[in-house]
């Protein structure tokens, strides 16, 4: 059960990465490197872990397993959203800016990493809430 909560957690948080990669990389020169790789590797990681916790929580115990799902998925979601936000901006501003000479616009560009990334980490914090949600039904159903 462990395995296999990991195995499908991993394979369904790096499709969601995949996708949100080929969209979100579009625009961007192919000069970026494996970014995008980097990117899926780190989901598919980070899913293994979140869903292989839960397999293992369903495995001892299905007491408050739906709560456990669900806050081991939006964390592993948060994860992935604030990476994969500072991953976009980062090679967004680095393809089509230059570093500004104003001291303010200097200020601004620095301080977008960590909003953008906080706000990757709120939205994937939510989706993951709402996966782990599913996920913790279906484990509550299998561990009867």
């Amino acid at each position: 059960m462990r395995f296999a909560g990991g195995i499908f957690t991993a394979a369904g948080l790096g499709l969601v990465a995949w996708f949100l990669n080929s969209i979100t990389t579009n625009n961007l020169p192919s000069a970026i490197g494996p970014a995008p790789y980097l990117m899926v590797f780190t989901a598919v990681l980070v899913g293994f872990v979140a869903g292989s916790a839960a397999g293992r929580r369903a495995m001892r115990t299905s007491e408050n397993l739906g709560t456990f799902a669900i806050l081991s998925g939006a964390v592993a979601g948060g994860i992935v959203g604030c990476l994969q936000a500072i991953l976009i901006t980062a090679a967004y501003l680095t393809s089509y800016t230059t570093w500004p000479q104003d001291r303010l616009d200097q200020v601004l560009v620095l301080l977008s990493y960590p909003i953008f990334g906080l706000m990757g980490l709120f939205l994937g914090a939510g989706a993951g809430f709402f996966l782990g949600l599913l996920l913790g039904g279906f484990l509550r159903l299998v561990a009867r």
